[in-house]
């Protein structure tokens, strides 16, 4: 009797797993966890801000190129602030943070309206397999509750962009940022980005 019990606790649990296993099949969501980062602020930019979205991108500040990048995000972060999205950029480094501190201490990323995230020990791309690609744009689209809608960075391509807004303002049908481009939009997109080079 004793026996039996346990093997039909057994079977129990085996159907039980199999089922939770089958609904994340069916559902085939993904969603990024933040445990990992530490809020690095050096300018007092946190705001209790609720947005509907948000944008991650996944960058390297030991790189200077890669540094370059944060002022597109600034130019962008203003048109994105009508639609409620803000932008949250990951980094990581090669040099313990050093040449990104030294920049922020003068002032070079002032205007970036948002705190900055810091991946200390790259657990944050482990953690999160959307970021582990080495050649992919690691940046994405989530929504309110963390699931990642679209993948792809806005600032290489206007489509991406395009599919984020429209993800984001699906229910409200508002006109595209693109439609009516102005210099300043087409700057975000003309400027070169060192993958592009590779292409």
């Amino acid at each position: 009797m004793y026996y039996r019990i346990i093997f039909f606790s057994l079977i129990l649990g085996l159907i039980s797993c199999g089922g939770v296993k089958s609904k994340k099949m069916i559902e085939n969501k993904e969603f990024i966890s933040f445990d990992s980062l530490i809020d690095y602020d050096p300018y007092n930019k946190v705001k209790a801000v609720k947005y509907s979205h948000r944008i991650i991108s996944y960058i390297n500040v030991s790189c200077p190129s890669c540094i370059e990048e944060i002022t597109r995000w600034t130019e962008l972060s203003s048109k994105l602030s009508q639609y409620k999205c803000g932008i949250d950029l990951v980094c990581h480094s090669d040099d313990d943070f050093e040449l990104f501190k030294y920049l922020c201490e003068k002032g070079d990323f002032k205007t970036f309206p948002h705190q900055f995230l810091l991946d200390n020990n790259n657990i944050f791309s482990g953690m999160n397999k959307v970021f582990v690609d080495p050649i992919a744009d690691k940046t994405v689209l989530i929504n309110s509750n963390d699931e990642v809608l679209a993948i792809g960075n806005p600032l290489h391509e206007k489509r991406v962009l395009e599919n984020y807004l429209s993800k984001i303002d699906h229910v409200n049908n508002r006109s595209s940022l693109l439609g009516t481009q102005s210099s300043s939009d087409r700057k975000i997109f003309e400027k070169e980005h060192p993958t592009d080079r590779l292409r």
